[in-house]
Order: structure tokens, then sequence, then C-alpha cells
């Protein structure tokens, strides 16, 4: 009896003994628990947690992605560029990685300037625009046109001099 007590004892330590290691070897290998949304804000301040997804967006070249609307789904095109053709019903964008398009702009495309509506033909060849899109099928319609001017020539050479 004395050593099927010592076999049972022996047993159950093992297995305790496997279940510990077990145990161990799995917390050692688990990854840590998914970081929250807010844990990607811009670290030390993780009270702004739009300012990663501000800074994703300011660094957006071009794509498509869906959103989900009221009546379904929508194809949308996204593109940051300058400005290679424009006239009042269309607008041509060339992104610094190369990649063009060329957008329809109908009555109902918002175009803005900082903040303040203008009118297409206010948008000029060499400027620097973002466009949004419905993208249906082949065709690109844009939504909002956003100017963003070239940076003013710097002044730091008086005029009528020369810096060769």
């Amino acid at each position: 009896m004395r050593t099927a007590a010592r076999v049972t004892a022996w047993t159950t330590a093992g297995v305790l003994g496997l279940g510990i290691a077990a145990g161990a070897a799995m917390a050692a290998t688990t990854p840590p628990p998914a970081p929250k949304a807010q844990q990607h804000a811009k670290a030390g301040n993780p009270a702004h947690p739009g300012k990663a997804k501000r800074a994703l967006a300011q660094r957006a070249v071009h794509g498509d992605f869906t959103v989900k609307t009221k009546d379904g789904y929508q194809a949308v095109a996204l593109q940051r560029g300058t400005v290679s053709a424009v006239s009042a019903t269309s607008i041509s964008l060339r992104s610094p990685d190369s990649f063009s398009a060329t957008y329809v702009v109908t009555t109902s495309t918002v175009v803005r300037e900082k903040g303040k509506p203008v009118a297409i033909t206010d948008i000029k060849v060499g400027d620097r625009a973002v466009v949004l899109a419905k993208h249906t099928g082949t065709t690109l319609t844009a939504t909002r046109i956003m100017c963003l001017r070239p940076p003013k020539p710097s002044s730091s050479t008086p005029s009528g001099t020369s810096t060769s």
C-alpha cells in the first residue's frame, strides 16, 4: 500500500510540476494584449488620440477606400498632388510618386482654399491640391477639392541681387 501511495504522490507532484512549467512557458510566449487605440497617439500625450490619425492623413499621397453611407457603401478616392490640368469640368493631379488621375468636376463639387469657398477657375496649374472623389466604375467624380497654394518664394534675397 505504501508503494501505491508513493506512486500516487509522485504522479501528482509530476503533474503539478508539468502544469506549473507549462503555465510558465505559456506566460513567456503569450503576446501582450493589443494596445488600446488611445495608446497609438503621439508618445507622451495619450489625451489626443486623434493626432495619430491626422498625422497619417497628412502623409497620405493617394488611395482608394470604401466608406459606409446611409444608402450602403461607396468607393472613395483620395489624391494629394500638384495640379497638372484644370478646367471648369475637370481637374488632373500628379502625386509625388508620379501617380496621375483626372477627376470630373460638377456643380456639386465643393472647392475650397484655406477653408473658404473658391471657384474651380481660381485653381491654377502648379497649385498643390487634395481631391476627394466618388469612384463609380471607371469614373472619378470630385466631391471636394482643397487647394493648397505653393509656398511663396523666399524673400531672403533682396530683389535685383544675384545669389551666384
